[in-house]
């Protein structure tokens, strides 16, 4: 059996800020204009700290006061398009600074071959207008061969440094840095208050002006050793960046082994929105404050040949986005607090913004790639919260594209403190709340159960089966349902494309994902719960032409036998897949 897979990971930019966003220089820095969390500099009456290209849209939301950009011909840029080199921001009528994009010598906001061929027009004295700032990319005061030489290095993939280097947070093997918490807005700010306070169980003041006793954030390397009142033990529990938060006479403390660790602390507390009510119900194709799509998703393009298809299908796969959110009414406290713990370790130790924020990007991407189906393969949600549901049906209800969605082993199951007196992964706890899920995923898939589930695509068949906990369901009805599916597809000569959350085994799987421990991250064959229905996907004859799965958190294809088998990175880290089925040739 002939199969092929490509695969492509497209880059995205990530965007990081720091608590005030601006660091010391040698240079007058101008701090008043720029928004409290810019990721921007205004020294010398320029623009500093830009890593490429830039949006009009995103300049001007580095800014306290309503913005604009000017290009250098005098027009104003829309929201959506490349800020040019020479270009002017000003802030409530007045000029505050100059935008100059080192490369961008002909002003079209790009860096490409065109402007090291205007560049050497420029050199050779030919009649042409460039951007003398944007040109001399070895800041020397002068354009010249050099500059084009770099340019051309940078272009080619060398590593070569073209702009200045971003701002970093300073932060000290030995000592602290002290940073204030200013003011941004009212939402943000209250939402703040609400994390800290129901993280640490203390009150912080968001102040509105630099003065003497302002309230400050402390940021240092392993302030556990330093300060008595941090817990040491609770800092080396979040996770391998042991990063903790607390506060401390009012003050914020973040404190880590690592910079990463402080950065993940920073990202928490200056762009995070604890209160699971804030952003839930976003409007389609927009997602807060948190910018374009391209900066919250990284999709990977995979191509696999299909015998039996009649023409060309288009799918995304989503897994993992581990939506954490529980209302302020809902569940226990102990549930409540353990979301907030959750919440707390996904934000550090993935230095990202919550998924719930982003959720709806995915959707939205999927009607741009014009998507035949979505594929959710297990642990959407990190718990059966109410919130997390509602999120999720929100999501499927807003988008053209349908959803098959199958559990993994978060979606139907809390992290239970034994308080509760609940068991984790429990029938009581499946079947209890098996209908809030339904609620959600009917719309496109009416015989939905929570073992398994079959879709007709026409061409083709989708089959989902829950195999995250004990392996593949382990009753007699779940393997008639999928036998008779799998049935089916063969009298029908139709390929099936199997759903699981958990992926099958392979040789070189522990090897080449150094976090696979144990049995638990796979399906083997004395961990397949039901060996009827792991040989029934496993056997000569199957109509199984390519399992997708997730659960790992790792980007990673193999073949399982002759069927090719695709596992892709969680989009709790923003990941997602594009599946290109073609005919097999």
């Amino acid at each position: 059996m002939k199969k092929r897979m490509i695969s492509v990971l497209a880059s995205t930019a990530l965007i990081a800020g720091s608590i005030c966003g601006i660091s010391a220089t040698d240079t007058e820095v101008n701090t008043d204009i720029l928004s409290p969390r810019a990721s921007i500099e205004i020294a010398d009456g320029e623009v500093k700290g830009i890593t490429g290209p830039v949006t009009a849209g995103w300049l001007k939301s580095q800014f306290a006061g309503a913005a604009t950009v000017t290009s250098a011909a005098g027009a104003e840029i829309a929201d959506d398009k490349n800020v040019s080199s020479d270009s002017v921001v000003s802030v409530g009528g007045e000029n505050v600074a100059v935008f100059s994009l080192p490369g961008d010598a002909s002003r079209d906001g790009k860096i490409n071959l065109g402007d090291a061929s205007a560049m050497l027009k420029k050199i050779a004295k030919w009649n042409i207008e460039i951007s003398e700032s944007a040109s001399d990319i070895d800041d020397n005061g002068k354009v010249n061969l050099g500059d084009v030489s770099t340019l051309l290095k940078y272009l080619a993939k060398w590593d070569v440094k073209l702009f200045d280097d971003a701002i970093t947070l300073p932060v000290f093997d030995a000592g602290v840095t002290e940073y204030k918490l200013l003011a941004n807005d009212a939402d943000t700010d209250a939402a703040i208050r609400s994390a800290i306070k129901q993280l640490t169980g203390n009150d912080i003041e968001i102040v509105s002006s630099v003065s003497d006793g302002d309230k400050f954030i402390v940021v240092g390397k392993n302030l556990w050793e330093k300060y008595d009142f941090i817990d040491a033990g609770a800092a080396r529990a979040v996770e391998s960046t042991r990063a903790y938060i607390d506060t401390y006479g009012e003050n914020i403390y973040l404190t880590a082994s690592t910079d990463a660790g402080i950065l993940g602390c920073i990202n928490y507390i200056t762009n995070q929105a604890f209160t699971p009510e804030l952003d839930m119900n976003i409007p389609k194709g927009t997602v807060g404050e948190l910018g374009d799509l391209e900066t919250l998703i990284r999709p990977i393009f995979t191509t696999v040949e299909i015998e039996g298809l009649k023409s060309s299908h288009r799918l995304l796969q989503v897994t993992d986005s581990h939506l954490t959110t529980v209302y302020d009414d809902e569940e226990t406290p102990e549930r409540r607090a353990n979301v907030m713990s959750r919440l707390n370790d996904w934000m550090v130790h993935q230095y990202r913004k919550p998924s719930y924020l982003y959720f709806n990007e995915y959707f939205n991407y999927a009607e741009n790639i014009s998507a035949e189906g979505i594929m959710l393969t297990g642990d959407i949600t990190d718990s059966p919260s109410k919130s997390n549901r509602d999120i999720l049906e929100a999501a499927i209800d807003g988008c053209s594209v349908p959803s098959y969605y199958i559990y993994g082993n978060h979606d139907w199951s809390w992290n239970d403190n034994p308080a509760t007196g609940d068991l984790y992964h429990s029938e009581t706890f499946r079947h209890a709340y098996r209908e809030g899920f339904t609620e959600a995923v009917d719309k496109y898939d009416e015989d939905w159960n929570d073992y398994y589930s079959v879709i007709d695509k026409g061409d083709y068949m989708i089959v989902g089966i829950d195999n995250a906990w004990t392996g593949f369901p382990n009753f007699r009805p779940a393997y008639n349902g999928i036998k008779a599916a799998f049935d089916t597809a063969k009298a029908e000569g139709k390929p099936v494309i199997l759903m699981v959350h958990v992926p099958f085994h392979n040789d070189n799987m522990h090897e080449d994902i150094p976090h696979i421990t144990g049995n638990g991250y796979c399906v083997t064959e004395g961990n397949h719960g039901n060996s009827l229905i792991y040989n029934l996907i496993l056997a000569e004859d199957s109509p199984v032409q390519l399992i997708v799965a997730g659960h790992v958190h790792a980007n990673y294809e193999a073949m399982i036998g002759n069927i090719p088998q695709i596992v892709t990175a969680p989009a709790l880290e923003g990941y997602c897949r594009v599946i290109d089925l073609v005919p097999a040739e």
